[in-house]
């Protein structure tokens, strides 16, 4: 039983983990390491990434259709010496050849991929919270909440993302060393630094839920870490830059925050089940 199991249970969580559709994918490029690439010469170039192959299509299909762009690369100015300086172009991603954009839910995935560079004396970052604003103007406003809301958040399976800001320096020394161990591996290695724990898809889900039961054990009430509540994420920045993660939490409806790590494990995770599903062969009967 055990064994013609195994299928079924792999299809269902390829389907839940793809059930999640966000508006928009907001991208800080420079920071996420990501290079243009040009299908030949007369074609504008594309974003690229040494990590992940077909990036653009892979973070489409985690994006509803929509008239907007699904994904938008923010990279600084003065990137490449300059050369695309105040540039702004949109392309259309082809979806890849026997591939649907339509998933078992019926909803289609976005195809538009906009690239922008700013002007010389302008920021990403600046950019990015400009447009971060304009996507999130009018959600559900961000919750501060207590840890055991934050995990019954993440338990209720509604694609709820924790907000954890560390507020102070841990107290005592005993197992000091490896408290702020943890604490770093929770993207908190110092004061004031936000991490999100998302909770897109079950593989997500669970290790935020670890994560934070870990923390709520190590503050133990003393105020070292707060949690904030984001229930409806719809749109998501991706960047490790600490700064801008903090302007982002001023925002009155912040958008979810993955740094480079958790954006590509999203991508690549979504891309093994699938492979699993397209590998197996339907349950005995």
């Amino acid at each position: 039983l055990g064994t013609r199991m195994v299928p079924l249970l792999l299809l269902l969580a390829f389907q839940s983990a793809r059930a999640l559709r966000v508006s928009s994918i907001l991208l800080d490029a420079c920071n996420l390491q990501l290079h243009l690439e040009q299908e030949h010469k007369e074609a504008l170039p594309t974003i690229a990434s040494t990590n992940i192959d077909a990036l653009p299509s892979k973070l489409l299909a985690l994006v509803t259709v929509a008239a907007a762009p699904g994904i938008t690369a923010v990279f600084d100015g003065a990137a490449f010496h300059n050369h695309f300086t105040g540039a702004d172009w949109t392309l259309r991603i082809p979806q890849d050849e026997g591939a649907s954009n339509v998933d078992c839910d019926g909803v289609e995935s976005a195809n538009l991929l906009r690239i922008r560079f700013t002007e010389r004396l302008r920021k990403a970052d600046d950019e990015l919270v400009q447009l971060a604003r304009a996507a999130t103007e009018g959600g559900e406003p961000i919750r501060k909440v207590a840890a055991s809301e934050a995990l019954k958040a993440l338990r209720l399976d509604c694609d709820a993302v924790v907000a954890v800001t560390r507020m102070r320096s841990l107290t005592g020394r005993r197992d000091r060393t490896k408290r702020e161990a943890f604490l770093k591996s929770c993207g908190l290695p110092r004061v004031g630094d936000t991490a999100h724990m998302p909770s897109f898809t079950s593989w997500q889900r669970d290790r935020s839920i670890n994560l934070v039961n870990g923390l709520h054990k190590l503050d133990q009430g003393t105020g070292a870490v707060v949690y904030h509540l984001i229930e409806q994420p719809d749109v998501v920045v991706a960047t490790d830059d600490r700064g801008l993660r903090r302007k982002i939490m001023t925002l009155e409806s912040p958008p979810a925050v993955l740094g480079r790590r958790q954006l590509f494990n999203w991508v690549e995770s979504l891309d093994y089940l699938e492979t699993e599903d397209m590998n197996l062969a339907p349950p005995a009967p």
